[in-house]
């Protein structure tokens, strides 16, 4: 299984809406059989901030994609080595 979740937060301050947007999932540890490998468990977060402008017309944002700094094997293949 594997579980996200994202939201936002924006107010109105004038003509622009400063907001606050965050993207979250998380993957659970597993043991492939296969590969004969124990895949550790994955969070990955990513942050956006921002402004939009009147009627949603503009927008513009920064972002932080892998806030937590994660490094995970996500793949192992047993390929043929010459």
């Amino acid at each position: 299984f594997s579980l996200s979740s994202n939201g936002e937060y924006h107010f109105d301050s004038g003509n622009v809406q400063p907001f606050a947007r965050y993207l979250v999932s998380y993957t659970p540890g597993v043991f492939s059989t296969f590969a004969n490998y124990k895949f550790r468990a994955r969070t990955n977060v990513n942050l956006y901030v921002g402004v939009r402008g009147p009627d949603d017309r503009w927008e513009v944002t920064a972002f932080v994609k892998n806030l937590l700094d994660q490094e995970r094997v996500t793949a192992i293949s047993n390929g043929t080595v010459q």
